[in-house]
């Protein structure tokens, strides 16, 4: 085999999966099979209560589906503004400094004003 050469018969290693892929038609918030455990009530409701004790184990792990969006955040706005303004709060600020990373991505290693 040539360094830089491609062996088509090769390509498939590159492509074994254990877990069959989702198919794109069956996406969509409607379809979704993933099961958020934060769309349990009882941690937007209490979140005031709990946030700042880790040991609670009461974060939304909703993270990861916002960034993503495999979670609808029109649903979560909804269920925060019924159950929870901090939680709605939370939201917000998280969408703000996404923006601010996104906009001005040299204050993951420097401050947001240079005076500091």
């Amino acid at each position: 085999l040539i360094p830089g050469s491609f062996e088509k018969k090769r390509i498939f290693n590159f492509l074994r999966a254990d877990n069959k892929f989702p198919s794109l038609v069956e996406s969509g918030f409607r379809k979704s099979s993933i099961k958020v455990r934060s769309f349990d009530l009882e941690v937007i409701k209490d979140y005031d209560k709990y946030r700042d004790i880790p040991a609670a184990d009461r974060t939304s792990y909703l993270s990861p589906h916002l960034r993503f969006g495999t979670v609808s955040i029109r649903k979560i706005v909804a269920k925060a503004l019924e159950e929870n303004p901090v939680f709605l709060s939370e939201l917000i600020w998280r969408e703000f400094f996404m923006q601010i990373l996104f906009h001005f991505p040299d204050v993951v290693t420097n401050n947001f004003r240079s005076i500091y």
